[in-house]
């Protein structure tokens, strides 16, 4: 059995493709595509219709705000590594990190700063188009 791992668009089809736009944000390649195996596939399929279920919203709802306020921590804060050793130094470190964080989070409350929107990747957006058609 021939496994395929990635597929990549003939250029001359893709570029004259009238919706390129909504495939590849590239300007020069092609549209690739990797392919998981049957399994992989399934187990996947499995877990986004799970996600879409009212018991794994109400499971995530909690999470979700935590993950969005460790992201934060992680990209502006530089919480992925520390600067000391020793548990006693690292603890003091993220303590004074939390602060800061909660410090930035609420200048942006009393500012009035609205987050930013989830981004819609260009598959869900061509899917979206696909089915309105």
């Amino acid at each position: 059995m021939l496994e395929l791992s990635s597929l990549r668009t003939p250029w001359d089809d893709c570029r004259a493709c009238p919706t390129r736009s909504l495939c590849t944000r590239s300007a020069t390649a092609p549209r690739h595509l990797t392919l998981r195996r049957q399994a992989e596939y399934e187990v996947l399929q499995q877990a986004r219709k799970r996600q879409q279920t009212d018991a794994f919203q109400k499971l995530y709802a909690g999470r979700s705000g935590i993950e969005g306020v460790h992201s934060q921590a992680v990209r502006t804060m530089g919480l992925r590594r520390t600067l000391y050793l020793g548990l006693a130094k690292t603890s003091l470190q993220h303590l004074f990190t939390a602060l800061a964080l909660n410090l930035v989070r609420l200048d942006a409350h009393l500012a009035g700063k609205k987050a930013a929107k989830t981004r819609v990747s260009r598959f869900a957006a061509l899917a979206s188009v696909a089915l309105a058609s």
